[in-house]
């Protein structure tokens, strides 16, 4: 686990789906995240659209609005806090439930006590640098359209329940 804030990014995330790709001697594949997963697989494609067959971009709305992102900001780094301070087992008591997963909880509740049994397992520290490294930086998808209409790979862009903000931006 990097202890260096700095080897976390975007870029990063990225290009760690090229590395696995790699690995295991894949040239092309359907690339799909959610959320934060969204995000690196559009940035896969917008930067290796040749190792892509297809993308689907998942969930990955909260927090775009320009006139929200300081407060996207502003909660990311108390999420980081949060968890540097009292440790992932705690931290994903709260960030479990945070508005783009309750509605998981809600619909799957089985499936969502999955997921945060395996997000309190995370690393504290590779999860306080994810946040300050991946996700407060991200740009957001208002900064992304030019580029994304651009782009001649299938992509599926599917929005959560919490990405309503987004719809009018990417459609």
């Amino acid at each position: 686990m990097p202890e260096d804030p700095a080897r976390y990014s975007q870029d990063r995330a990225r290009d760690d789906i090229r590395a696995v790709l790699d690995a295991l001697a894949i040239s092309k594949a359907h690339i799909v995240g959610i959320s934060m997963g969204g995000f690196a697989a559009l940035h896969f494609g917008l930067a290796y659209p040749e190792r892509a067959l297809s993308l689907v971009v998942a969930g990955c709305g909260y927090g775009a609005e320009p006139g929200k992102r300081q407060q996207f900001h502003d909660e990311t780094a108390k999420t980081a806090a949060l968890i540097e301070s009292a440790g992932m087992k705690v931290a994903a008591q709260t960030y479990g439930i945070g508005p783009s997963r309750v509605q998981f909880q809600n619909k799957d509740p089985r499936g969502w006590a999955e997921f945060a049994a395996h997000l309190a397992e995370h690393s504290t520290l590779g999860s306080a640098n994810t946040m300050r490294g991946v996700q407060a930086r991200r740009p957001s998808l208002w900064d992304l359209t030019e580029r994304m209409r651009q782009l001649e790979l299938p992509t599926l862009i599917m929005t959560g329940d919490e990405d309503d903000p987004c719809l009018e931006q990417v459609c």
